[in-house]
């Protein structure tokens, strides 16, 4: 197998994550089973059941975790067309409103730990404006969120790390796409190029680039394994960086194959990447908001 697979667990990287690592990591041929992701998920009374609230997060989180694996599917199995279905660009809408819900749903939640609770019209997800630092941000969300930063500062701090200026667009992607589709139109992707590298021996390896890994960074005692269908191995050794552009041939052992793809697929205006991977990039990062703030404020 490839990995990242798309449709694997969240939990672990994925598309459009980065690896360092100084052990040595395996990647088998073999299909892995495809898994619902685990979510830690809050508020819950004091027995430990979920409250409402919980409810619908955990069931919206969910629904629309298998929502975009099935519009991903259907976009992918008729990527080399020109055009896109109506009902494709209608489950688009549907996904990226549905994504922007978990972020409110989890942002009244942030809200009760606030001191004064902010007017419940007023509640929504923190995003940076494109002319926001770090500091001004900060100072936006001690307004926004009174006292949070004191009661929570780990949430607050999870807060900034997801804006443009700590280098993530996700949360920029998200709101430019859904208001757009929400209030004007349907996006319009046009087709462009995307280039991925792919690492594998056997058929076990790794995809760089478009749909796959940033890069990765093998350090000094780390080694990338690749363990082929009849059981014979090859190895990557460290320390060397492997990214779309770069594959230092004298870390590879014999039999390892490096090719190139390029690939045909749409891209929407305003983003940076596919179509395919804007989605998938914002569904594994709406994912990992819910369970990394339900878990700081636990």
């Amino acid at each position: 197998m490839i990995f990242p697979n798309w449709q694997g667990s969240l939990g672990v990287p994925t598309v459009g994550d980065s690896i360092t690592t100084k052990y040595e990591i395996y990647f088998e041929s073999k299909e892995t089973d495809r898994k619902q992701p685990l979510m830690y998920i809050q508020p819950r009374s004091l027995d430990g059941i979920l409250t409402e609230r919980g409810e619908d997060i955990r069931d919206l989180l969910q629904y629309n975790h298998t929502l975009t694996e099935n519009l991903l599917e259907q976009y992918l199995a008729s990527k080399t067309s020109l055009a896109i279905s109506a009902n494709l660009k209608g489950n688009l809408k549907n996904v990226l409103e549905n994504y922007r819900s978990l972020l409110e749903y989890v942002s009244h939640y942030m809200a009760d730990y606030c001191y004064p609770k902010p007017s419940v019209e007023k509640i929504q997800f923190p995003v940076a404006n494109k002319n926001d630092t770090e500091g001004s941000f900060s100072r936006k969300i001690d307004k926004w969120y009174p006292g949070l930063g004191d009661e929570k500062p780990k949430v607050k701090e999870f807060l900034i790390s997801q804006q443009h200026f700590s280098g993530e667009y996700w949360l920029n992607d998200l709101t430019v796409l859904s208001n757009a589709n929400k209030h004007r139109a349907l996006s319009r992707p046009v087709l462009n190029e995307f280039e991925s590298t792919l690492v594998y021996f056997q058929g076990a390896g790794v995809r760089l680039g478009h749909m796959g890994l940033s890069y990765v960074k093998i350090e000094e005692e780390g080694a990338l394994k690749f363990i082929g269908g009849n059981g014979e191995e090859a190895f990557i050794g460290g320390p060397c960086l492997l990214t779309v552009n770069n594959i230092p041939e004298k870390a590879l052992d014999p039999g390892i194959i490096v090719k190139k793809e390029s690939s045909l697929m749409h891209h929407i205006e305003g983003t940076s990447s596919s179509l395919a991977q804007t989605i998938w990039v914002i569904s594994k990062n709406v994912y990992r908001t819910v369970s990394s703030i339900c878990g700081r404020l636990s």
